[in-house]
């Protein structure tokens, strides 16, 4: 079991150093991201050492990390991480490629839905995968199951309720705030999607 963290790194005369910002923090240089041991029966050994440019996100780092670990046959069966290097895609690969149990906390979700008291998140919602349709608390079955690239070239799923089943519907205000009166959701592709289940019943990530 090994966890990775990051370090920054601050070179304004390298010509390959870039501005980096993460909330209110902002450097010039680069990101060193570490890796170490944390076995309860021996010593802490760093294992790995990943320099990256400044900008980009820390979940992008982990097929490096686990090349190079793999290269010197470090690699974890569980890989310790905080919320930057978490993401659904991020998981699904580390198992697929390499079999590794990624375990962290999930970004939170910015949903107003799920952040909100007497809202309606996506959660409260019975998703049928094989017949590709999603049943709501009141029991209407959704009218389009699409899927489509979202930003950043992402498969995602949109699903879409009929207006003539939102538009009466008594708690449709904690569902939808759309103008048109109806739901609309996107999902994760399935395996993707049960990979943040997993960690919601684990309490490392909410959705």
């Amino acid at each position: 079991m090994q966890p990775t963290s990051s370090a920054r790194l601050v070179s304004p005369y390298d010509e390959d150093a870039r501005v980096g910002v993460k909330r209110d923090t902002q450097w010039d240089g680069f990101e060193v991201h570490l890796t170490e041991t944390c076995d309860d029966d021996g010593p802490h050994l760093i294992t790995d050492v990943a320099t990256t440019p400044a900008p980009g996100n820390d979940y992008g780092v982990l097929p490096i990390v686990h090349e190079g670990l793999v290269e010197r046959g470090l690699l974890p069966a569980e890989h310790l991480v905080d919320a930057g290097y978490m993401s659904a895609d991020a998981v699904v690969a580390a198992k697929r490629d390499h079999n590794v149990e990624m375990v962290g906390p999930m970004m939170p979700s910015t949903s107003w839905q799920k952040s909100g008291e007497g809202t309606i998140p996506v959660s409260a919602f019975t998703i049928d995968w094989d017949n590709e349709t999603i049943i709501c608390s009141h029991g209407k079955v959704s009218k389009r199951w699409a899927h489509e690239v979202a930003k950043g070239g992402r498969e995602v799923i949109r699903v879409q309720f009929a207006r003539k089943d939102c538009a009466p519907c008594p708690v449709r205000p904690q569902c939808t705030r759309a103008s048109i009166p109806r739901r609309r959701i996107t999902l994760r592709v399935r395996e993707q999607y049960e990979v943040l289940q997993q960690a919601v019943s684990t309490k490392t990530a909410p959705i």
